[in-house]
């Protein structure tokens, strides 16, 4: 049997060269935050970047526009999944597997979930057209426009079209180790199909919900490629904002997308810390 800290020692060849690159890279990325180590002349070390991304209103609300984003869409994913684990999880055998079809969009890029989505909810997509068709708007361009609102809504659907999925393939894994002889007492004794849903499953599969939505939600506050093709120009996400800070202005804008980066990696860390609290709490109350 083996101990917990000898396994944490054979994972040290692992840890130790990807978290000293990891380190290595979020060192190099904080002091450049300061003006340091950026190949411009007579650029001086300051807090100018700090000063201008926390005094910048565009900045701020590109800030909180990806966070709303990242944990809406990543908490919209984890209660569908949820559901449709559960649902498929009560399937005759057959048709459970039939139901893995669910598993594609895991398989599938970024790139071309985003492409999905401007084709089922674009202003020239299906629903449009499937809406004009039955006379609920007048025109194809009548349809709302959700992807480009200025709300992040294209965005947040492209992410629950990708990351139900992923819920779906978590919450399945722990439901198959629940023990169903609890599911039919609980029918037996009166209990609702809600309520056995609620009181039993939910509790079962709740450390998979929290990893899921970890998971995602971190995933999401720094995916680039899918606010890139459908993500609004303002508010921005921020990964966009510190793309084109890098590679769309001079070197001298080096230190803000630096900056930038940096606060991505405390939002991070305070989502991680997060979920150690919530989870430490639910194992400590049983």
């Amino acid at each position: 049997m083996y101990s917990r800290r000898g396994s944490r020692l054979r994972l040290l060849p692992l840890i130790i060269p990807i978290g000293g690159l990891f380190a290595a890279g979020a060192a190099v990325t904080v002091i450049q935050s300061f003006g340091a180590l950026i190949p411009v002349p007579g650029m001086e070390m300051g807090t100018d970047a700090w000063t201008y991304i926390f005094a910048d209103s565009w900045i701020g609300l590109s800030i909180l526009h990806t966070l709303a984003v990242s944990l809406i869409s990543a908490g919209i994913a984890v209660a569908l999944g949820t559901i449709l684990a559960w649902g498929i999880f009560r399937l005759p055998g057959i048709w459970r597997q039939l139901a893995a079809v669910y598993k594609i969009p895991l398989i599938l890029p970024h790139l071309t979930i985003a492409y999905i989505t401007i084709i089922i909810f674009g202003q020239a997509g299906f629903l449009s057209a499937l809406t004009a068709k039955m006379g609920w708007v007048s025109a194809p361009s009548d349809f709302p426009n959700l992807l480009y609102s200025g709300h992040g809504i294209g965005v947040g659907l492209a992410y629950v079209i990708k990351e139900t999925s992923f819920v779906i393939l978590m919450v399945t894994g722990m439901l198959r180790k629940l023990d169903e002889s609890l599911v039919v007492s609980a029918r037996m004794l009166g209990a609702s199909r809600a309520g056995v849903f609620k009181d039993i499953v939910i509790p079962h599969v709740k450390p998979a919900m929290i990893s899921s939505f970890l998971i995602l939600s971190l995933y999401a506050l720094g995916a680039f490629e899918i606010p890139w093709l459908i993500g609004e120009s303002k508010p921005q996400m921020l990964s966009v904002t510190i793309y084109n800070l890098y590679f769309q202005r001079d070197l001298s804008r080096r230190p803000e997308a630096a900056a930038l980066l940096t606060l991505l990696m405390l939002l991070s860390a305070i989502l991680i810390y997060a979920a150690f609290v919530l989870t430490r709490r639910r194992k400590r109350n049983g």
